[in-house]
């Protein structure tokens, strides 16, 4: 049996991870549909009291797919320039705002580059990002979670032990410039010195922890009660977390064995 049924994407653009196999072109009664159920289900979020939410159109995942040259090249008015690039991304904002309110709090999440080596091929570059940017405020958006890379530059979307701490936070920064709304730094932040540092220094306004969460849960209260020193650290392994699920296996974590597995496995003092 085939690994992937039948793919879909913006545009006739080979898979990822199964590039012999050509995307379906998604039609444009897909993605009416799609936008109604989308504001089906944010209507149901600002019903049940939820603070906010994120758009996730990172690491080539369909929106950023949509938005981004080297993936999308439709020819009607989801595609062609960054305006009919945006058009879909936009569109779930105004959904967000009519189905919650206009003061509804709506995060982005995007990398401000792909970090790929070859610009020319339509990847995104800093400039692009930084328009993009612009465009999200425009539009409404409360904050700006800034990130990097695509599948083919994994080492920045997630970044290993062989990236600086920290290796993220001069894109925040150059964001945090161009527009007046809040910036999300992330990437390797789990010191919380270096963490603190990034926010008084001016360069982002909030820190996104993933990883180090799930080596450590109580990150946040351990360094709330000054007791930072306690604090289990994510090594940027990527192999609890991402290779085990590659492999068909529930998430778990190198440092923290009862990640994923926290109705089964506890820890006690030794007798």
């Amino acid at each position: 049996l085939p690994l992937f049924g039948e793919l879909v994407g913006p545009s006739p653009v080979p898979g990822y991870f199964a590039p012999d196999m050509i995307c379906r072109e998604i039609t444009l009664g897909k993605i009416k549909s799609f936008l109604e159920e989308f504001t089906f289900g944010v209507s149901m979020i600002g019903a049940s009291g939820i603070d906010g939410i994120e758009l996730h159109a990172h690491q080539g995942y369909l929106l950023d797919e949509f938005m981004t040259a080297r993936t999308n090249s439709r020819a009607d008015e989801y595609g062609g320039n960054l305006e009919g690039r945006l058009k879909l991304i936009l569109e779930m904002i105004n959904a967000v705002k009519m189905a919650c309110g206009p003061d509804f709090p709506i995060s982005v999440r995007y990398g401000l580059t792909h970090k790929l080596e070859n610009e020319m091929d339509g990847g995104r570059t800093i400039e692009e990002g930084l328009e993009i940017a612009r465009r999200l405020e425009k539009a409404g958006v409360s904050a700006l979670h800034i990130d990097a890379g695509v599948y083919e530059t994994n080492n920045w979307a997630q970044p290993p032990t062989t990236q600086a701490d920290g290796c993220l936070v001069e894109l925040a920064a150059l964001v945090r410039k161009t527009v007046g709304i809040p910036v999300i730094a992330v990437g390797k932040l789990g010191n919380p010195v270096l963490a603190e540092t990034v926010l008084k220094e001016g360069k982002a306004d909030f820190i996104a922890l993933g990883r180090p969460l799930l080596a450590d849960p109580q990150w946040p209260n351990k360094v709330l009660k000054k007791r930072a020193v306690e604090i289990r650290p994510c090594l940027s392994c990527n192999e609890g977390c991402l290779a085990r699920t590659f492999k068909g296996k529930t998430i778990s974590c190198a440092v923290n064995p009862c990640c994923g597995n926290e109705q089964t496995l506890t820890v006690e003092k030794s007798s």
